[in-house]
C-alpha cells in the first residue's frame, strides 16, 4: 500500500464510521499541500513551521487584547459625547 493518509471520518450510523483515505501518489501529494499550506502560513506570520502553534496564539492574544482596546475607547468616546451634550443642554 505504501503511504496512507486519512482525509476525513464521520459518523454515518449509530457504532459505524466512515473513513475516507488515499494512497501512494495520492496521500503524497496531500503531504505536499499541506506542508505548502503550513509554510505559507508560517511566511505570513514572519516564523517558521516549527513555531507556527506559538505565532498563532500569540497573533491572536493581541487580537483580543486590541479588541478589547478599542471597546474601552469607544466607551470613554460615548461618555465625552454625553457629557458633551449634557453640557450644551
Amino acid at each position: 500500500i505504501g503511504l496512507f493518509r486519512i482525509i476525513s471520518e464521520s459518523g454515518t450510523a449509530a457504532g459505524v464510521r466512515r473513513i475516507e483515505a488515499v494512497t501512494g501518489e495520492g496521500a503524497i501529494a496531500t503531504v505536499h499541500a499541506d506542508s505548502d499550506r503550513l509554510n505559507e502560513v508560517a511566511h505570513l506570520l514572519k516564523g517558521d513551521s516549527n513555531n507556527l502553534a506559538d505565532k498563532v496564539r500569540s497573533v491572536l492574544e493581541r487580537t483580543r487584547q486590541l479588541e478589547k482596546e478599542l471597546q474601552q475607547l469607544k466607551e470613554q468616546a460615548a461618555a465625552q459625547e454625553s457629557a458633551n451634550l449634557s453640557s450644551k443642554a
